[in-house]
């Protein structure tokens, strides 16, 4: 449907929040400057995902160079 939408993938986001207190409506994160900003399963998810959608291009051997699928991370 997206796609007859015209709309197509750009990126993902995904967030450290959880819920703190569900009937006050708070949440929590747990990333910091003391700890860790990714963990090595949303570093490898990122890549793989920069490597599914490759960003085409004509002037490159394969037809494709780099990626502009963006990874956002909300804390």
């Amino acid at each position: 449907m997206a796609e007859r939408l015209g709309l197509r993938r750009v990126g993902w986001i995904f967030t450290d929040l959880i819920a703190d207190d569900i009937k006050k409506g708070t949440v929590k994160h747990f990333r910091n400057i003391e700890g860790h900003f990714l963990s090595a399963e949303e570093c490898i998810m990122a890549g793989t995902f920069q490597n599914k959608y490759q960003n085409p291009c004509r002037f490159s051997q394969n037809g494709y160079f780099g990626s502009k699928f963006v990874t956002v991370c909300v804390t």
